[in-house]
């Protein structure tokens, strides 16, 4: 059996979890909501189950993550939803700081570097980041962002082959 593959996706300011994953039966949510921003559990366009639902905590997914959905019902994703902070800050930034680092200011690194350290430690490639520098969950890790495709390396040692 291959090893398993954690795909992380942090979504820096880009959707609020609450539009993301509604609790449709919430009468405060339905209330406090815009109603173009309210996921609900009926009308012309109802939240995407996510089954199962425990009493009546019935959380959906916005019906436009259809694809999320497809992953979610396959067994191929999960959600961790509702996780954050324990103690209250009011600046974003320093909230994305605190949970990249995986907790408030003494953690040494990201929690993802912590993670792979001891998880997979001198793996051959443990993790990629896309984009022009390492996100900060990633700090403290092995080089993971290769200024060009061509410098992105499969293999240990002197067998190592390029991925183009």
């Amino acid at each position: 059996m291959a090893d398993p593959i954690l795909v992380m996706i942090f979504l820096r300011g880009g959707a609020d979890s609450l539009s993301l994953i509604a609790p449709t039966a919430d009468a405060d949510y339905i209330a406090a909501r815009p109603e173009d921003m309210r996921v609900l559990r009926d009308g012309d366009r109802p939240g995407l189950v996510l089954p199962p639902a425990l009493a009546d905590l019935d959380f959906r997914l916005h019906p436009a993550a259809s694809d999320l959905h497809a992953l979610f019902t396959a067994g191929d994703m999960s959600f961790l939803h509702a996780t954050g902070l324990t103690e209250a800050t009011r600046s974003h930034f320093d909230a994305e700081a605190r949970i990249e680092r995986g907790g408030a200011g003494g953690a040494a690194g990201g929690w993802l570097a912590r993670w792979l350290a001891a998880a997979r430690p001198g793996g051959p490639m443990p993790v990629l980041a896309v984009g022009t520098f390492a996100p900060e969950s990633l700090r403290g890790a092995m080089p993971a962002v290769a200024p060009q495709l061509a410098d992105l390396m499969f293999l240990p040692g002197k067998d190592r082959k390029s991925v183009v």
